[in-house]
C-alpha cells in the first residue's frame, strides 16, 4: 500500500478537475472521454476510482460509463433512474470543484479496493469521501453507493492529518 505520494503520476483537466494518469497504473486506454485499464495495483484502483467518478458525475456521456465502469447493483439502477428524466449530467458547481489532496486506503485486495480521498474545497477544509472499486472482466469498476452517489461522503477536516498528501490542485 502506498504510503507516500505514487511516483510518475501526472495529472490532466477534465472539465475543470485535476485526474490522475501514470503510463505504469493507469488508465492506458483512452478513447474519446472514456477511460480505462488500470493496473491491478492500489494505485491502479485509486486512478481507477478518481477518474470514473468524476466522468461519469460530470460527463455528458456518462451512460457509457455507466454501462461500463459500474458495477451492477442498487447503486447502478438508483442513478440510472435520478438521470432518467433529463438525460444529462449535472454541471459543474459554480466556482469549481474540489480537487484531491489526499489519500488513505481502507483495504486493498486483488479483487476489491476501499480508498478514502480528501478533496480541498478551501485552504483550510477538506472534504472525505470514501470510494469501492471492485476488479471485474479485466478492470476496475466503481461501485456506486445504493443511493448512486460515487462516494460514501465523510465528514469536513481541517487538515491531512492521517493521509497521504497527493494531488492536483
Amino acid at each position: 500500500m502506498p504510503v507516500s505520494a505514487p511516483p510518475g503520476v501526472t495529472w490532466e483537466l477534465f472539465q475543470a478537475i485535476a485526474l490522475p494518469t501514470s503510463a505504469t497504473a493507469g488508465p492506458l486506454v483512452r478513447q474519446g472521454g472514456q477511460r480505462s485499464c488500470y493496473a491491478r495495483t492500489p494505485v491502479g484502483a485509486m486512478i481507477a476510482s478518481l477518474q470514473i467518478s468524476a466522468r461519469l458525475t460530470y460527463s455528458a456521456r456518462w451512460k457509457a460509463f455507466l454501462a461500463h465502469q459500474v458495477v451492477d447493483g442498487p447503486g447502478k439502477v438508483a442513478l440510472a433512474r435520478e438521470r432518467a428524466g433529463t438525460g444529462a449530467s449535472p454541471p459543474l458547481p459554480a466556482g469549481g470543484v474540489a480537487q484531491v489532496a489526499g489519500f488513505k486506503f481502507i483495504t486493498y485486495g486483488p479483487d476489491t479496493a476501499v480508498v478514502s480521498l480528501l478533496t480541498r474545497v478551501d485552504p483550510s477544509t477538506y472534504v472525505e469521501g470514501t470510494f469501492t472499486v471492485r476488479w471485474q472482466a479485466g478492470d476496475w469498476r466503481l461501485e456506486l453507493q445504493p443511493d448512486g452517489t460515487p462516494n460514501a461522503a465523510g465528514p469536513k477536516r481541517s487538515s491531512l492529518t492521517g493521509y497521504v498528501a497527493w494531488g492536483g490542485a
